[in-house]
């Protein structure tokens, strides 16, 4: 459950990583410029990214391993890096992208299962793919490809080539009857499966030795996800004791709070006027969603009734749509910010959207599959407010600026990693502009917005 990356190998070659369980990361493996590595019978999911990433890298075997829900199962590229390729390591290791076995692995739900950007000397044999929309994913030049003996079930795509070039498949079995053909010429369909020992890895080692006496893993049964982790300011919390979980919460369109503890009824008692709170009444655990009744700014009190005790929690939720808008820019130098903001913002929108939060934890993605760096976001809201003072917060990775009624009220304009950014405000009641400017260089890439009252 790594932010970024659950195990990252970079610049290194030797290392054999086996029977890892690797579960809503950015990136399960982040392995870049790594080589004669293996990657063999770990268990990979719902990685933002990709679950094994993998740029300049060769000569690394993965094999064995389950894939389950990633956004990318493995992504494989090469891409010029001047100043890098042609500095003191590019000139003395070698940096090209190639010999890869990818071989006896299970591929289920993955919206791309393998993504390859020039890599070369790739064997993808005896795997198995199980409903992914889309397979393989070719794009640069990958020369000496190879796609033999493997089993598809249920697959949207098969290959989505966005290169010039034809690829064939080989001898694979495919039991999808809409298969995208203009991608692949000439595939030939076996009369049946092929039959694959997933958990023959003879081929690479004999892993089990080199694991520990004591058993690191959870129970079968137990509750997993990073949805059940929950810390207050004393630690881990016990969810089996009847609890409302923050007791201080905030959001932006709904604020959502976690009613904890045994399987027992619960009502709301008391809200304070102007909200929303769904479920009313049922049995615990489960999660409250509180949304205003109004395009306003709502500071709220709640009460629950959980198995004859009352439960109390706080907090404050806003309601507003956004006008988003998401532009693309010219790369400027390493760590650089737009060289002219204004031509960013009168170019043509590569995305736009109506919402109703700033809520983006893209981690290694982007607004659209194709751009995932150098992208730019422009948002603006209106919001109704109390009189009083507020505190707006905005977390950013990279550059931010926000205004509140035309006035910049936080500027960091830099090349950065994700930073929480505060401002307190004294506003006068009704209606008041944010509008928010964000861009995004390279990496992880976020944008949040919060705004609580101040007394």
């Amino acid at each position: 459950h790594a932010v970024a990356n659950g195990i990252e190998a970079t610049f290194s070659a030797d290392n054999i990583f086996a029977g890892n369980i690797l579960d809503e990361c950015d990136y399960g493996v982040w392995a870049g410029y790594s080589y004669r590595t293996t990657f063999v019978g770990n268990k990979i999911s719902r990685s933002l990214t990709a679950g094994i990433g993998i740029e300049h890298g060769h000569d690394n075997i993965i094999e064995g391993n389950s894939f389950l829900n990633n956004h990318q199962g493995i992504w494989l590229w090469w891409d010029f890096d001047k100043e890098f390729i042609e500095g003191i390591y590019g000139r003395n290791q070698e940096t090209s992208s190639r010999g890869y076995k990818i071989v006896r692995n299970r591929f289920r739900g993955e919206k791309t299962a393998i993504h390859l950007n020039t890599t070369s000397a790739v064997k993808i044999e005896q795997n198995e793919f199980v409903r992914n929309p889309t397979v393989l994913r070719l794009e640069g030049k990958n020369p000496d490809l190879q796609v033999n003996q493997n089993n598809f079930y249920g697959n949207a795509s098969i290959v989505d080539n966005k290169t010039e070039d034809t690829f064939t498949l080989g001898n694979n079995y495919i039991t999808a009857k809409t298969v995208k053909e203009a991608s692949s010429e000439g595939s030939f369909l076996p009369q049946k499966p092929f039959a694959i020992d997933f958990e023959a890895l003879g081929t690479t080692l004999a892993y089990p030795e080199a694991i520990g006496s004591q058993d690191p893993f959870l129970p079968e049964g137990t509750k997993r996800g990073r949805h059940t982790m929950m810390v207050d300011s004393w630690g881990p919390i016990d969810a089996s004791v009847p609890r409302l979980f923050p007791s201080f919460v905030r959001g932006w369109g709904t604020a959502k709070l976690f009613l904890l503890g045994p399987s027992v009824p619960f009502r709301v008692l008391r809200a304070t006027p102007g909200i929303q709170v769904s479920p009313s009444k049922g049995t615990a655990p489960t999660t409250l969603s509180i949304t205003p009744n109004e395009g306003r700014f709502v500071q709220f009190d709640l009460q629950v009734e959980v198995g004859g005790e009352i439960l109390k929690a706080a907090g404050t939720v806003a309601r507003s749509q956004w006008e988003v808008r998401f532009y693309s820019w010219e790369r400027v130098g390493p760590g650089m910010p737009p060289k002219s903001w204004s031509d960013v913002l009168d170019s043509t929108p590569i995305k736009t959207a109506t919402l109703d939060s700033l809520d983006f934890t893209w981690g290694g993605g982007g607004p659209t599959e194709a751009q995932r760096d150098h992208f730019a976001t422009w948002a603006r809201t209106e919001i109704e407010v109390p009189e009083g003072n507020y505190q707006l917060q905005v977390v950013s990775d990279d550059g931010i600026r926000v205004k509140v009624d035309g006035k910049t009220v936080i500027e960091d304009w830099t090349w950065h990693a994700p930073k929480k950014d505060t401002a307190t405000l004294s506003l006068t009641q009704g209606k008041h502009t944010i509008t928010v400017e964000h861009f995004e260089i390279d990496g992880h890439s976020q944008l949040q917005l919060w705004m609580e009252r101040k007394e």
